[in-house]
């Protein structure tokens, strides 16, 4: 995902995080709904 692609969301908001990522709850601009979306660490 690209920071244009984040562009996409609004009141991106970390709610968790584990051995994998992150998680953020955010709500896409277009179509109102919420979303969670996960960024992935690629380095352990």
């Amino acid at each position: 995902m690209t920071s244009s692609d984040l562009a996409k969301f609004d009141d991106l908001k970390k709610i968790g995080e584990g051995t994998y990522g992150v998680v953020f709850k955010g709500v896409h601009k277009r179509t109102g709904k919420l979303v969670a979306l996960k960024k992935i660490s690629l380095e352990r």
